[in-house]
């Protein structure tokens, strides 16, 4: 809604561009899982973004929050969030250097198989440096990154050490640099992963540090400005210090398209892939392939729709143990004034596994105010 676009606050040499969503609704499964029960909900979700104005160099900050309650309920409240911040520094006019750091939280799916002996808060923690530089036609990137991942909460405090882990990753990708609208890439990692809690006895459990690499090749586009994006396929394996189990490895396919047909019309398109460790007996891990398509029309400057579908699978490997999950969501939004906006949102969910009796579905509705400046 162009209405109550963000104009955004000026402080000092940043604009802040803060918004804040405050909604009732209800569902027909407040749990998320087989058992769950139908009522109320009620939802807060404040976001800010930070960008700094300077003449040179550049620093963004993005915090996005949510939490999901529900009144008269033992469920457990839902809380999320991620705050992410990139500070780009240009060393000279053909070499730039990139600082990140990122921190995620989460509520895990008690649906899920990982989920054993109640939820758990899913702390997501990292951070990464790069350098990259133009050489000619080719432009080259160096990038070093940490990712570690962090339970907290649920049945049992020994679960959640055992699967407490870090990854260390060193990415080395070149890709055209001659400005045309399709621009092919080709990279490479390796990566070593480390559990913070160590197997001293393999009788008793499984020894899961491991090491790996990945590579990936694609083409980013830009045409005309009407179709941004990027595609690549690849492949990434993971070999555990443990030899009783598998190699967690597979074709890896990562992409977004944003497509602009009309002045008013956005399409929103994604595919990732994920190769995520485990503490399942018998498994290294799963592969996760995702989907996401979403549509967004402005049918005038105050009133938005969307449209959307989403589409998963997470394969074990090792064992037999898929879990499917669709999704499918309709939302309007209308602008009241420069700084207040009315929005409507209907989502279904449909959760399966091969684990007999853990499929379950959910509708949910919500309405209400997004405050903006």
């Amino acid at each position: 809604t162009q209405r109550d676009a963000p104009r955004g606050i000026r402080v000092g040499s940043f604009l802040l561009y803060p918004e804040l969503f405050t909604g009732l609704g209800w569902t027909d499964n407040r749990s998320g899982d087989t058992s769950g029960t139908s009522g109320l909900l009620y939802r807060v979700a404040p976001t800010l973004r930070a960008q700094s104005d300077w003449s040179r160099h550049s620093l963004g900050v993005n915090f996005r929050g949510s939490f999901t309650g529900y009144p008269d309920s033992s469920v457990e409240a839902d809380p999320s969030a991620t705050l992410d911040a990139l500070l780009r520094l240009d060393v000279s006019d053909r070499t730039e250097v990139d600082v990140s750091a990122r921190y995620g939280l989460s509520l895990e799916d008690s649906g899920s198989a990982e989920a054993t002996g109640g939820g758990r808060d899913i702390h997501e923690l990292g951070g990464g440096l790069a350098l990259r530089r133009s050489v000619g036609l080719i432009g080259a990137e160096l990038r070093g990154e940490v990712d570690s991942t962090v339970y907290s909460g649920g049945n049992s405090t020994a679960a959640n050490r055992e699967r407490d882990n870090a990854l260390f990753s060193a990415t080395l990708r070149l890709d055209s640099n001659t400005g045309a609208g399709l621009r092919p890439f080709v990279e490479g990692s390796l990566f070593t992963r480390r559990y913070f809690e160590r197997c001293t006895d393999l009788t008793l459990c499984a020894d899961r540090d491991s090491k790996g690499y990945a590579l990936r090749a694609g083409i980013a586009f830009d045409v005309g400005g009407k179709i941004t994006g990027d595609i690549g396929a690849g492949w990434r394996s993971e070999t555990l210090d443990d030899t009783r189990l598998a190699r967690l490895e597979g074709l890896t396919v990562d992409g977004s398209l944003i497509w602009s047909p009309t002045r008013l019309t956005t399409v929103t398109a994604t595919l990732a892939t994920n190769l995520a460790p485990s503490t399942i007996a018998g498994t290294p891990g799963s592969l996760l392939y995702s989907g996401d398509l979403r549509l967004a029309h402005g049918f005038s400057d105050a009133l938005s729709g969307e449209i959307g579908v989403g589409l998963s699978r997470r394969d074990y490997a090792g064992i037999r143990l898929i879990e499917d999950e669709a999704s499918a969501t309709a939302a309007l939004t209308w602008a009241l004034t420069s700084n207040v906006a009315v929005q409507g949102r209907y989502t279904f969910r449909r959760f399966s596994s091969t684990t007999p009796g853990a499929g379950y579905s959910e509708n949910a509705i919500e309405g209400g105010l997004r405050f903006r400046h």
